[in-house]
């Protein structure tokens, strides 16, 4: 990638990928069940109950734009980079990324049996997905909090959703 939006860009992954390597996730099973995964079997289980939920990131139009835009992305990225260092920092991030824009997307339908493949731009919407964050927290107040803190609840969306959780018996 070239321009602003590429060294912006890099710098988000960087950060992203060296708060991720660092992080050992942890078997989400056992949260669900209360157990704390690091104790030892002859110590007690220390109750650990959370959460996991996904923020979606939705911006208008216009405000997705500033990533690229030599004048405007420095403001743009300089506030996602410190949400991003916030959130990390607090150790309740299991997973996330940012997202390119709709105009790389492709989108697949099947229908009758056939695939229908579709490359964007799409129609025109009032807001972008941008990027997305799971989160592994005690409840849904907390992901709130959250998600009111990142720079897409000012402009555009943020929609917190429950991770679906792992089916009961059923291997990681």
């Amino acid at each position: 990638m070239d321009g602003i939006f590429g060294h912006s860009w890099q710098f988000f992954v960087r950060i992203f990928s060296k708060q991720m390597s660092k992080r050992v996730l942890p078997k989400r099973h056992l949260g669900v069940l209360g157990m704390n995964p690091g104790a030892n079997e002859h110590q007690s289980q220390t109750p650990n109950i959370h959460m996991q939920y996904t923020l979606l990131f939705a911006e208008p139009a216009e405000e997705f734009a500033k990533r690229d835009n030599p004048d405007l992305a420095p403001a743009y990225w300089g506030a996602w980079g410190s949400y991003v260092k916030a959130v990390e920092a607090s150790g309740i991030v299991v997973n996330g990324a940012g997202l390119q824009p709709p105009s790389t997307a492709t989108m697949l339908r099947i229908r009758d049996g056939k695939r229908q493949i579709h490359d964007g731009p799409y129609p025109e919407s009032k807001e972008i997905l941008g990027g997305f964050f799971v989160i592994e927290v005690a409840n849904l107040d907390v992901a709130l909090e959250w998600a009111a803190k990142s720079p897409a609840a000012q402009s555009g969306s943020v929609e917190i959703r429950p991770v679906l959780p792992p089916p009961p018996n059923q291997p990681d």
